[in-house]
């Protein structure tokens, strides 16, 4: 498994590429429309970039399925760095159990079960950075 440290602009192409891969803008339409709709979002907000300026501030690390590394951000380092390593080696490791992606196209066209599955992924990455942070 390769390792990659990447900036900010890297990290924001990868979310880009994702977001063009797996979603359509149809998609992400229907998502905002069903958020406002339930009062869940403020009516006037963009919820895409909401979401990405909250991914911008929070993410220290990414995996990428299709090109079998995940990345570490440049402005992290040290005891940081070691928990955002195991929350994306989780992510390495059931990927090569579960296929993620795979996973996912299979949810296509099912909304509620692609964000079922997102969870089950990010839970078990947070499992195990929660319990490399306690040891």
């Amino acid at each position: 498994m390769k390792v990659v440290l990447t900036d900010l602009a890297g990290f924001q192409s990868y979310v880009e590429r994702r977001i063009a891969e797996l979603q359509t803008p149809e998609d992400l339409r229907a998502e905002e429309q069903m958020a406002k709709l339930l009062g869940t979002v403020p009516l006037d907000m963009d919820l895409l970039a909401a979401t990405k300026q909250l991914l911008d501030e929070q993410v220290g690390g990414f995996y990428d399925p299709s090109g079998e590394a995940f990345y570490l951000l440049d402005r992290f380092d040290g005891a940081v760095a070691g928990v955002f390593m195991a929350h994306e080696l989780t992510h390495a490791l059931d990927d090569q159990l579960y296929d993620i992606d795979g996973t996912l196209l299979a949810r296509d066209g099912n909304a509620d079960a692609q964000s079922a599955y997102h969870a089950v992924v990010e839970g078990s990455g947070t499992s195990i950075q929660t319990r490399w942070m306690m040891g």
